[in-house]
């Protein structure tokens, strides 16, 4: 874990030494910039806290990648920068990444919100029967699809709703997905790394405050994910997005304004 400044940046310009601290946590290939034009949203009332995924935008990825690895990170970036009191809001393996640091480290952790994620997979039959019959098949020439044509490649993450009634929108996001996407290798090793996570056995210890997102139309993590954290997480409240897919800060216009509020009125 050397370098560790590499794996996430700090925006606290303007912020109170005591002001509370928002973690943003990405996904699969993604790094600090998915979340980077948030920032003005939460300061100078939130400091604000990116990380970028090992693997991605020039971080080490090690040779055996889990998410109680990048949680150990996360939680070595946090004490060293005296930040407590944090507000994590992580988005599909960074969910995850997000359920992990509170495991090992509560006291950290004042909020969860768990954004198009869900315990682990595969949670049920029905769950490792689809991924068998159609994510893990199909991984890879999405992976090579995305590489070559990223509109068509990232398709299957976005709701034909969004990818209709959106288009420019759609089209930017796909494009910068693809221009910030770290080696291929690194991809197929955060699948894997999401793969082998479940945080079923211990859901029920979480007790902060928690805000489960996911879109209604999400194929990649589907919102039986979402029922599933609401159900075993005690006091947690679940919004639902219609014609949503697996990005709702991007495809939802009310996103960030219910994690305001979240957190503003949750105690």
């Amino acid at each position: 874990m050397k370098n560790l400044e590499q794996y996430y940046e700090l925006y606290d310009h303007g912020t109170s030494p005591d002001a509370p601290c928002v973690v943003f946590l990405p996904g699969v290939a993604c790094s600090t910039w998915l979340f980077r034009d948030s920032v003005p949203l939460f300061n100078p009332n939130y400091k604000v806290v990116i990380f970028n995924n090992p693997g991605t935008n020039g971080t080490r990825l090690p040779v055996n990648l889990t998410v109680e690895r990048i949680a150990q990170i996360v939680v070595k970036v946090l004490q060293k920068e005296n930040l407590t009191n944090c507000i994590l809001i992580g988005h599909s393996m960074g969910g995850f990444t997000a359920q992990q640091v509170y495991k090992i480290c509560p006291e950290l952790v004042s909020k969860l919100v768990l954004l198009s994620s869900s315990c682990g997979h595969p949670f049920t039959k029905e769950e490792a029967l689809r991924l068998a019959k159609d994510l893990v098949p199909n991984a890879l020439q999405r992976i090579r699809d995305f590489n070559s044509k990223p509109e068509e490649g990232v398709s299957y993450t976005f709701s034909n709703h969004f990818m209709e009634t959106q288009p420019i929108k759609y089209k930017i996001f796909a494009h910068r997905l693809f221009e910030m996407r770290p080696r291929q290798s690194a991809v197929v090793r955060h699948f894997l790394c999401a793969s082998r996570f479940s945080s079923f056995k211990f859901l029920k210890d979480i007790k902060c405050p928690t805000l489960i997102v996911h879109g209604e139309d999400d194929k990649l993590i589907t919102p039986k994910g979402a029922h599933m954290l609401h159900e075993n997480i005690e006091g947690s409240k679940l919004v639902m997005y219609p014609h949503c897919g697996h990005f709702p800060m991007v495809e939802s216009g009310t996103f960030y304004d219910d994690v305001l509020k979240f957190i503003k009125e949750s105690k």
